[in-house]
């Protein structure tokens, strides 16, 4: 007589049709859950790198000041102290207008009142902007420009800014210098609507 053993017929079948779904359901759940989290980590990064160059900005502009006794007027007078990275090579711009900053999807620019400087820094492919929202000729890049101009003016201009995802995107950036005082902050901004901007006195 011939005696077949259950579990090695059993071991040749592979997994049944129940358990593959059932295994490809957890790891769909789980992708859910980790993936979004995953990505707030990485625009959490750039925004920590992007950070530590406006840090420089702000360092480079007091330095400036200090070292030849007038303000500077544009990114390529702040390179005679130390050079301003771009994607390109040193900013050398003959003002301060936007700049992608070396290493990072930042866009930066800075603003000016007396002794008081306003860095603000921009990540513009995350600037909620379609194309009905821009006049006929206007690209969604020129659109984009405008309202990271807007963005500029509203954290420099108003003691209480409001901020929109069209006009500063995600995750931006804002830093004061005030030379008269010798007062300097940077924020980290979180959330969109109306914000405490840093404090420059």
């Amino acid at each position: 007589m011939i005696y077949h053993k259950a579990s090695e017929s059993r071991s040749t079948k592979g997994f049944t049709m129940t358990e593959l779904l059932a295994s490809i359901t957890i790891v769909g759940i789980l992708s859910t859950i980790a993936i979004p989290s995953h990505m707030n980590q990485v625009d959490k990064t750039k925004q920590n790198e992007a950070v530590s160059k406006v840090a420089q900005i702000q360092t480079t502009i007091a330095t400036y000041a200090d070292e030849f006794g007038s303000l500077p007027t544009s990114w390529k007078e702040l390179n005679d102290t130390s050079a301003i990275m771009t994607t390109n090579g040193p900013a050398n711009q003959n003002n301060f207008e936007p700049i992608t900053l070396a290493g990072s999807k930042y866009k930066a620019a800075i603003k000016n009142t007396d002794n008081r400087f306003t860095i603000v820094a921009v990540r513009p492919n995350t600037q909620s902007i379609d194309s009905d929202a821009c006049t006929p000729d206007t690209t969604i890049e020129g659109c984009r420009e405008i309202n990271f101009a807007q963005c500029v003016t509203e954290l420099h201009s108003n003691a209480n800014p409001a901020i929109t995802q069209t006009m500063c995107g995600r995750l931006p950036i804002v830093a004061c210098l005030n030379l008269t005082n010798g007062a300097s902050d940077i924020d980290k901004i979180k959330e969109i609507g109306q914000i405490t901007p840093p404090n420059c006195g």
